[in-house]
C-alpha cells in the first residue's frame, strides 16, 4: 500500500461496544472526612480523585495549606492564651 491511497485495512476493533460499562450505587460520597464531593458511577474508588491521590500536584498543595493553617491558628491561640501587659 502506498501513501495517499484509498484502500480500506481489514481488522477487528480493539474495543466491545457490546458490553455496558461498570457503575456503581448512585449518590455515593467521598469518604475523605469533610469531603462533599459526590462520586461518579463510574467510579470503583471510595474517594474522590483528589483523595485519591491521583490529582497529586493539587492534594499536596491542601495538605500544605491545611498545616499552614494549623500554624496560624495555634499562634492565634497561643495570641489570646498571652495576658496583656499594661
Amino acid at each position: 500500500m502506498t501513501m495517499g491511497t484509498e484502500e480500506p485495512v481489514g481488522g477487528e476493533s480493539l474495543v466491545s461496544y457490546n458490553r455496558r460499562p461498570r457503575t456503581f450505587r448512585a449518590g455515593r460520597m467521598c469518604r475523605y472526612e469533610g469531603c462533599t464531593t459526590r462520586l461518579s458511577i463510574y467510579n470503583s474508588d471510595d474517594y474522590c480523585s483528589f483523595h485519591a491521590g491521583r490529582d497529586t500536584e493539587h492534594f499536596a498543595m491542601s495538605l500544605l495549606n491545611q498545616q499552614l493553617e494549623a500554624e496560624r491558628a495555634k499562634e492565634a491561640a497561643q495570641m489570646v492564651a498571652q495576658p496583656v501587659s499594661r
